[in-house]
């Protein structure tokens, strides 16, 4: 299935490649900066943060349709939620995301890893900045988030690991 989707975009890309050189109107990038397989995406660009694991991207010299504002979770964690009704959760969401967003608005280049699809249609990958940090890993040598495989939630006390940060 993987495959025929690639096909589909090729495809795709050529046709509107062409009618970008006759159309003076048309948007689309014909000589795209990232390079993609069936599981990772190179060089994707950094949009906003939604909370600690999710955040959305941009796939330069994709059309809109397919490449604007595309949920991404960071996969194997969970970070502290947003809408938690414990306030120093909140807090710890708060902080968590702000480091995620400070850590991919100042990356030089952000990529997918190990891509898949989420319950909720999310891309689900590995997030890899500078071509060496690994996103997950790093949130959880720090304390930031837990341990997650896409099952149960764990249950945590964020109120303890907010503490253990100040």
């Amino acid at each position: 299935m993987e495959a025929k989707m690639r096909r589909l975009l090729f495809i795709l890309g050529s046709l509107l490649c062409e009618t970008s050189s006759i159309a003076s109107d048309a948007t689309f990038d014909c000589m795209p900066r990232w390079r993609f397989s069936d599981s990772m995406i190179q060089v994707v660009s950094y949009q906003s943060t939604i909370d600690g694991d999710t955040f959305k991207i941009n796939i330069p010299g994709m059309p809109a349709v397919f490449g604007k504002g595309i949920s991404v979770r960071i996969k194997g964690i969970d970070a502290p939620e947003m809408r938690s009704k414990v306030e120093c959760e909140k807090m710890m969401a708060m902080a968590v995301a702000i480091r995620l967003e400070k850590l991919l608005s100042t990356a030089s280049r952000v990529d997918l890893l190990n891509v898949e699809r989420d319950k909720y249609f999310r891309l689900l990958a590995d997030v890899q900045i500078n071509g060496s940090i690994d996103i997950g890993k790093f949130f959880l040598e720090n304390g930031w988030a837990v341990s997650y495989a896409g099952k149960t939630k764990p249950k945590v006390n964020w109120c303890k690991s907010l503490e253990r940060l100040k």
